[in-house]
């Protein structure tokens, strides 16, 4: 889970089931009133974590297709194929960025 994720997901959790304690966020780090609140909202995240983790394996399974795909990455010849295949280097790289940290997690890196 992406760090903006998992603050969203911590402020969501956190809005709905405790109104009354506060959530700090300090240097990318949570931390709640007790040991108790925060084990509950990792399992919430944990879950949310393992619900979206196919869609993102086959994301990335597409893009790394697509990488292999000679018909998308030949030399430009228009303006149009070279803006076309700079958006879509851009697309790659957002969604490789975004699947690393569950997928590494999914290995136990």
């Amino acid at each position: 889970m992406t760090q903006e994720t998992e603050r969203e997901a911590f402020e969501i959790y956190y809005a709905t089931r405790f109104p009354l304690l506060t959530v700090q966020e300090q240097n990318g780090m949570f931390y709640c009133d007790t040991q108790e609140h925060y084990l509950t909202w990792r399992a919430a995240t944990s879950a949310a974590d393992a619900k979206y983790l196919p869609v993102i394996e086959k994301l990335v399974e597409i893009v790394n297709q697509q990488a292999e795909d000679d018909g998308l990455w030949f030399v430009a010849e228009y303006a149009s194929e070279g803006y076309l295949q700079k958006e879509l280097r851009l697309l790659h790289a957002a969604i490789e960025e975004l699947a690393a940290p569950l997928l590494a997690e999914k290995r136990g890196v």
